[in-house]
């Protein structure tokens, strides 16, 4: 698309006022209503219709930010128009003429970047941010998948859903991986893609599923008939939300898991799976489903930081991705994160945040996360060996790129996002440079969005070109209502245990 410049008036034109947008945006995104699960997505029937400040099918004009395309490399574009229309980037360039019918953001000094991506992400977890502060992994076994987990009911993966996705798009997180290995029934994973379609982000749904407090179950449930019947159901996979399953390794002589995996191949259906945690799931689950021949392009391998370089070369040679979760490495000892034997393979990298139980589970924090570990470890190395500290090999660049467009090739999904392209769909994030921590932050604009922006910053999001949060706050009532049936089911599981085995949950005992 072709766009003459035209010279920018002193004051945007029909600028949008906050109050306008953030009543009338919060209307288009199909949120259900203020209680909390009802069975079928049509069950939102009293939606308000859309005021004429935002219509879901008027243009917007973003006007005047530093844009972060991540196209074809992490250009920075000073004082750039994007305009968003039908729901994609339709013309980007300086001083864009606006539509008529247009609302206008003014957009200067901020910077503009692709929506980011959570490759992995337990989000049925959210009502339990911070239990597990002081847990070690045993911990969060014990407490989080089954003192809690074995509590949910179907409307408690409603809501815990509903309130972590939500926070996803608070932090700029346009599309997430709900990482859903708590079910235990398909009532329970209905429920929580009713959620993902309400929340107005994009969800890839990695349906899992749970048989007391074990994790490593054989997947035969996958072959029962139900995933099928779901997968082919419009009202529940189809628009923003996709599906693939959430397989971990049984560990079962033999490895009966082959099955459930097979299907999921033949039925083009991606797999998520835990692998290359310390003392769990190494190298043989990897030799398996190569002996299998199941080491397929559509797989994500979470963590992955305690393999062999075999296996690293495995993965590589078969066109698999790599989920990389550092706090969650870090701090529970599953592993290094493996950013150097990812790099080296070419292999495709995604940033991801596990669990806010117990870590900040946004990407940005998890962008310094991983750089910092990386040049730790570099260093280390070089300290260790008595040799000069060498120049850092990860790049803020390209820890950026991880966050947005990385994630998007982990979900093969960087046709549609990951940059901002004319004809890709609008998943962005607005930051505002307005704190302190900001200031300058055209110095370099790629590391103050790594090194400085909080969520805090994060001043606007859109998914598919629908305005999710403006001026800082999230619009219509997604933030009161995801408090609100995240802290029900909070509230109510809690209420069935004693008061000391809480206390316990939040400082366990140490011998």
């Amino acid at each position: 698309m072709h766009n003459q410049p035209h010279a920018r008036p002193a004051t945007p034109p029909r600028a949008l006022t906050r109050r306008g947008f953030l009543g009338a945006a919060g209307v288009a995104l199909g949120l259900g209503a203020a209680g909390g699960y009802v069975t079928g997505r049509a069950a939102a029937t009293d939606r308000p219709p859309a005021t004429p400040d935002f219509a879901p099918d008027r243009p917007l004009l973003l006007q005047g930010a530093t844009v972060l395309t991540l196209a074809p490399a992490t250009q920075a574009l000073p004082d750039h128009d994007v305009l968003v229309q039908g729901g994609k980037i339709a013309a980007l360039g300086p001083g864009l003429a606006a539509p008529a019918d247009a609302a206008v953001v003014d957009a200067r000094g901020k910077i503009l970047m692709p929506g980011m991506v959570d490759t992995h992400r337990h989000v049925w977890q959210t009502p339990f941010r911070g239990f597990g502060a002081n847990w070690s992994f045993a911990d969060y076994l014990q407490y989080m998948r089954e003192q809690f987990g074995l509590r949910f009911t179907t409307e408690d993966f409603y809501n815990a859903t509903f309130m972590g996705l939500v926070d996803a798009l608070d932090a700029g997180v346009t599309s997430t991986v709900d990482w859903s290995h708590g079910l235990r029934s398909t009532a329970d994973a209905e429920a929580a893609l009713q959620a993902a379609h309400d929340s107005g982000g994009r969800v890839r749904f990695a349906w899992g599923r749970a048989a007391g407090a074990e994790i490593a179950v054989v997947p035969d449930w996958v072959l029962e008939g139900d995933v099928a019947r779901v997968v082919r159901d419009p009202s529940l996979v189809g628009g923003l939300v996709s599906l693939q399953l959430a397989l971990d390794w049984s560990g079962r002589p033999g490895f009966p898991d082959a099955a459930a995996w097979r299907w999921a191949r033949e039925q083009g259906l991606p797999v998520t799976t835990h692998a290359g945690l310390y003392g769990a799931i190494e190298d043989e689950f990897i030799t398996q489903l190569q002996q299998n021949d199941l080491l397929l392009p559509s797989t994500t391998y979470v963590h992955a930081g305690t393999l062999r370089p075999e296996s690293y070369d495995l993965i590589a040679a078969s066109g698999g991705a790599v989920s990389i979760a550092p706090e969650s490495e870090f701090n529970f000892g599953q592993g290094y994160p493996p950013t150097a034997d990812v790099a080296a393979r070419g292999i495709r990298v995604g940033l991801s945040t596990d669990t806010v139980t117990y870590q900040s589970a946004d990407v940005l924090s998890a962008m310094r996360a991983v750089l910092n570990g990386d040049r730790a470890e570099q260093n280390l190395e070089a300290q260790n060996a008595r040799a000069a500290i060498s120049p850092p090999r990860l790049s803020v660049d390209t820890v950026l790129e991880w966050g947005t467009l990385g994630g998007a090739r982990v979900l093969g999904s960087d046709a549609e996002i990951g940059t901002i392209e004319i004809g890709k769909r609008a998943d962005l994030v607005l930051l505002s440079t307005e704190s302190p921590a900001m200031a300058n932050a055209d110095n370099y604009p790629q590391g103050a969005a790594v090194l400085h922006a909080t969520r805090d910053e994060v001043d606007a999001v859109l998914v598919d070109g629908r305005v999710i949060k403006y001026a800082g706050e999230l619009t219509g009532d997604l933030a009161a209502r995801a408090r609100r049936l995240g802290t029900t089911t909070r509230d109510r599981i809690i209420a069935q245990l004693d008061p000391a085995a809480l206390e316990q949950t939040r400082h366990p005992a140490r011998s």
